[in-house]
């Protein structure tokens, strides 16, 4: 008897491995299958029950990392690839992967360490090479990037993208003759590279040849029609050859691609200031004062604006702000001095001619304006002292009595250094100093689809809701130290903006339950109100890899 039952069991367990791998290979297609078809979501649900089940397999780990990636989530990718990697290191794809999420982190080191390690197991493929060469290059290391260059321009004759980056290269070390000469290999190679006309347009800019700049930009802009930054420089040529209208469209044009280009918006704020049209020209800088509050320049301009509209009450707000941020700044406190004058402000007035002649004592004009507002207060006594004390050093410099202190030369350098701030210099149209691109890194064709990447629709950041639960369970629930208990503190504390403590009570929560999706997706929003968006990111990653979607918009949000 005991025989026959174990045969039983021998082939009942038999049967269950080969149906479970049944599943696990049907799974891990589905997996696949969804995401060749870009539904990266969807995918990472299939590749993440079969990590549960087989965590000791490579393959779903390097699959949800590929997902991840397309969902921009770098730092999930690299977590998972790590995984990977660690369990079959022979994979060289998979070396691949990883540097490109350190690119995309910045992590340059590292990616080099990945890509050294590709070319070691697959010296022939030129991305590998291209990745390392651009790493060295963003690291401004670049005589390797020289000899990189040599070493794959004499492997592979033709390559025209790596004759750009030695051109970058050469540029950023302000060496244009070779620049250019670079750049001139590369249009040999592939004369409709976007890129190399890009440059070339640049170059031309910085030297002001403003027609020849103008039409290598044109035809980048043919070649790479979203491209939003040559219409930005285009703009800049054609402003200097009078050609204002195609500067305007330029501009409209960039912010079609780009609506948060600040760069942009200044520039056509500053045109049509030049053109007359005021009112539209503030709807640019409102935009930038909201998206960069600290942004002087603009304050500067819109101010004039407003004051020369007649609205005193915003131009001094704004000219306030810059203050703020710029005390020393003492043309604009003078203009600040005057409208608060003009507003009846008398004592705001009084406020900045003192702060100002703390700092210029010998400023006749400055004084005698306070001694003015102090008459209008009736503050006759001081008034006549202020006459007196001007009449006085009147006298004294008549007679060739120097009565005031004399400042050193470091005073007097550092004086000037503070106060000859020329605003008039901000109503000059700005440009890039230096070469910027747009550098693709190269992974499989396969997975760089755009369906399905439905982050673009999920970026609200508000904090998910309370789990509902009675009182009667919630007491029962305290007593084991539930998370959901937890969670539900922490979502309070955090809608009262107790951050901190909110963070507290979902790291309780995750301690008690890690798979709590709800703790990480309000604990990474809790962190970024702190400040602390590393930590943010990574359980973003975490919520969007147990389902919460809208992490991963948060994550392309936050992660720039």
């Amino acid at each position: 008897m005991k025989r026959i039952l174990l045969i039983i069991a021998i082939f009942l367990s038999v049967c269950g491995k080969s149906v479970a791998q049944y599943n696990f290979d049907r799974m891990l297609n589905a997996g696949r299958i969804a995401l060749s078809y870009s539904d990266y979501v969807l995918s990472i649900h299939y590749f993440t029950q079969i990590i549960n089940a087989k965590p000791y397999l490579y393959e779903p780990w390097y699959l949800r990392s590929l997902a991840k990636y397309n969902l921009e989530d770098y730092i999930g990718a690299a977590v998972d690839c790590e995984k990977a990697m660690e369990l079959n290191p022979y994979i060289v794809d998979m070396y691949h992967l990883h540097g490109i999420c350190a690119l995309k982190q910045k992590d340059f080191d590292r990616a080099i360490k990945d890509y050294d390690k590709a070319i070691e197991m697959q010296s022939n493929s030129k991305p590998y090479w291209y990745n390392r060469t651009l790493c060295y290059l963003e690291k401004k290391d670049y005589d390797k990037v020289h000899e990189n260059v040599d070493t794959i321009t004499k492997r592979w004759d033709k390559s025209a993208e790596m004759f750009l980056l030695d051109a970058e290269a050469y540029l950023n070390q302000k060496d244009t003759v070779k620049g250019e000469e670079c750049i001139r290999k590369s249009l040999e190679i592939d004369e409709h590279n976007g890129r190399a006309w890009e440059f070339l347009g640049l170059i031309n800019l910085g030297h002001g040849n403003w027609r020849t700049a103008e039409n290598d930009l044109t035809k980048s802009i043919h070649y790479r029609p979203n491209y939003a930054k040559n219409y930005l420089s285009r703009a800049l040529a054609r402003v200097n050859i009078n050609n204002l209208r195609g500067a305007m469209a330029d501009y409209d044009k960039t912010l079609e691609i780009d609506p948060n280009n600040v760069l942009a918006h200044y520039n056509r704020a500053i045109l049509r200031m030049q053109v007359g049209d005021d009112n539209r020209a503030i709807q640019d800088f409102d935009f930038i004062v909201q998206y960069e509050p600290r942004n002087v320049m603009a304050r500067f301009c819109r101010a004039e604006l407003h004051e020369n509209s007649g609205n005193i009450k915003k131009a001094t707000e704004d000219y306030t702000a810059i203050l703020k941020e710029m005390p020393d700044a003492w043309n604009v406190r003078l203009k600040h001095a005057s409208l608060c004058e003009k507003a009846g402000d008398l004592n705001g007035a009084i406020d900045d001619y003192t702060v100002i002649l703390n700092e210029f004592p010998g400023s006749w004009s400055v004084r005698m304006q306070r001694a003015k507002l102090y008459r209008r207060m009736g503050q006759n006594n001081k008034a006549d002292l202020e006459e007196f004390n001007i009449a006085n050093e009147q006298n004294d410099k008549h007679f060739g009595i120097n009565t005031q202190q004399r400042w050193s030369k470091a005073k007097l350098n550092e004086v000037r250094k503070r106060s000859e701030i020329d605003f008039s210099k901000y109503k000059l149209l700005i440009v890039e100093d230096s070469v910027e691109v747009e550098h693709e890194e190269v992974i499989k064709e396969e997975f760089t689809g755009i369906r399905g990447r439905i982050q673009n629709r999920y970026a609200d950041d508000r904090f998910l809701d309370q789990i509902l639960i009675s009182d009667e369970e919630a007491a029962a629930d305290s007593l084991l130290q539930s998370p959901i208990v937890n969670y539900n503190n922490g979502c309070v504390e955090a809608n009262e903006v107790r951050y901190d403590e909110a963070i507290e009570s979902f790291s309780k929560a995750i301690e008690l339950d890690p798979r709590f999706d709800r703790a990480y997706f309000n604990r990474a929003l809790a962190l970024i109100k702190r400040g602390r968006k590393e930590e943010a990111l990574k359980d973003l990653s975490k919520a969007g890899e147990l389902g919460i979607v809208q992490a991963y918009g948060l994550l392309k949000k936050y992660s720039k």
